[in-house]
């Protein structure tokens, strides 16, 4: 099941009424979750479910067999290690994460999509389970730090997940990130939407910072997630009925839609602003080349 890259595209999908929407789903996910799930956690378990779902019913051969899909997620290590380790008056700036593999048999993700979200809530149970303080905390943290340091080729540590089996995602989370509430200075103001550059990768998805404080309550509400999958994968998981879930279409919400800050255009899917800023007046946008 090897993949080309040459095959791969970048797209955004958007949800104009994400947060009320996984809200709504916490609530009854929340039923059959050992612990209550939370907001990315839900984003996670929907987006890896319809995903596997997708790519099933496109290449059912490939999962004729019993396999494994993983979910691969990098996730800080600060508050890991101790409460005090990286304070906010004097915060720790290095590079210091770690990965976790969320690790389910394919057929327990491509039957998750029951109306009672019982099996939905298994695989954020699964989520959950990695991430929780019982799995990945100071001693995971050292026993990772010595393996590195013993280690005599750096090539010989990888994350546990594949880019190229068609089967695992690997995914991370900006939302927290407050973007939108910095200023780059009287010319460039703040940002109005945030966007990586374009990469040429497969099987890997990244939640876009939120809008907060400054934004009205419709932009504060929407969800933004840019995944890189093989073309095909792209449209096949937005033809997922467990993805549209999360994703309402604004007329149905009696949301007035917008023009999106992105003109489309033929190449929308190599091609992307990665930041903008203005009053509207004077709006600059910044482009990246196409690769």
């Amino acid at each position: 099941m090897g993949r080309t890259w040459s095959s791969t595209r970048q797209r955004l999908l958007s949800s104009n009424a994400g947060l009320s929407q996984v809200d709504k789903m916490k609530a009854r996910l929340g039923e059959h979750t050992a612990v209550p799930p939370t907001t990315n956690t839900v984003i996670c378990a929907i987006l890896w479910t319809a995903l596997t779902r997708a790519r099933q019913r496109r290449r059912p051969e490939a999962f004729s067999q019993p396999q494994q899909s993983r979910l691969g997620m990098p996730s800080d290590a600060r508050r890991r290690v101790h409460p005090d380790f990286s304070p906010d008056e004097d915060p720790y700036f290095g590079n210091f994460y770690t990965y976790t593999a969320t690790a389910l048999p394919t057929t327990a993700l491509i039957t998750a999509d029951d109306t009672s979200m019982y099996r939905l809530a298994h695989v954020c149970d699964a989520i959950a389970s990695t991430l929780s303080p019982d799995k990945l905390n100071s001693r995971n943290v050292a026993e990772i730090y010595t393996l590195a340091t013993r280690s005599e080729s750096s090539p010989a540590l990888f994350p546990a997940w594949s880019i190229t089996s068609g089967r695992d995602l690997g995914m991370t989370s900006w939302a927290g990130f407050g973007l939108y509430e910095m200023s780059f200075g009287n010319v460039l103001g703040q940002p109005t939407f945030v966007r990586p550059p374009f990469m040429q990768i497969d099987s890997a998805a990244i939640v876009l910072p939120r809008k907060r404080g400054g934004f009205d309550e419709e932009q504060r509400d929407i969800i933004e997630i840019m995944v890189m999958l093989h073309k095909d994968d792209t449209k096949a998981l937005q033809d997922e009925r467990l993805w549209k879930l999360l994703v309402v279409p604004p007329v149905a919400q009696g949301i007035k839609a917008r023009r999106p800050p992105i003109p489309f255009t033929p190449q929308a899917d190599h091609f992307a602003p990665v930041y903008s800023s203005g009053d509207g007046q004077n709006r600059r946008v910044v482009q990246m080349v196409e690769y």
